[in-house]
């Protein structure tokens, strides 16, 4: 981390930097757990591009890589701070905005959510990923995605990555699910 900011970044956010040792190293994570996941995201002819729990805001650098209009969504201020920090000393021009996940925080429509672990932070589950919904654009796809595998390290208020009444409510919507149901993410297409 210090070879690309020699000055250090803001706050307590260096442990996690460390975590992942980097962006190759989280893409090839989430392209091992999820090889749908990058496809979806360049494939899309959508630009505008929510990532919602943008956390090191990797996958955000990742997405104006792939020609997208990034907005990164944080509830943390020191992590907001950092993916700021980060972008900036990459150069990259991404809109960071922080509040709460089941707050009225977003102010435009996206092609494409991802929605990566920011249910469990957020007061009811199903009323974020209703509240996502409604900022996506007709056409537009939501990847729902946690790191908590069933049956072990659930989550207090998610079992995988949507529950049973998530899947409902969205099905009701006449949302697609573009993905048999996985432990631990899921793709859905608004018509």
């Amino acid at each position: 981390l210090r070879a690309y900011y020699p000055s250090g970044p803001p706050g307590e956010v260096v442990t996690r930097e460390r975590r992942f040792r980097g962006r190759t190293s989280v893409v090839r994570r989430l392209n091992h757990k999820i090889p749908r996941m990058l496809w979806e995201i360049s494939a899309h002819p959508g630009r505008e591009f929510l990532d919602c729990s943008g956390s090191l805001g990797i996958l955000a650098e990742v997405a104006v890589d792939l020609g997208k209009k990034v907005t990164c969504w944080e509830s943390s201020g020191p992590l907001s701070a950092f993916v700021r920090w980060r972008m900036e000393g990459r150069k990259r021009p991404v809109r960071v905005i922080t509040g709460p996940f089941d707050g009225e925080t977003l102010d435009r429509q996206y092609d494409l959510i991802l929605a990566l672990d920011c249910r469990e932070w957020a007061s009811s589950p199903q009323a974020n990923v209703a509240y996502l919904y409604r900022h996506l654009e007709k056409g537009g796809r939501l990847l729902l995605l946690s790191d908590y595998y069933p049956p072990t390290n659930i989550a207090p208020l998610e079992a995988g990555c949507a529950t049973r009444e998530v899947q409902s409510w969205l099905l009701q919507q006449g949302a697609v699910n573009l993905t048999r149901l996985e432990a631990n993410w899921s793709l859905w297409r608004k018509p």
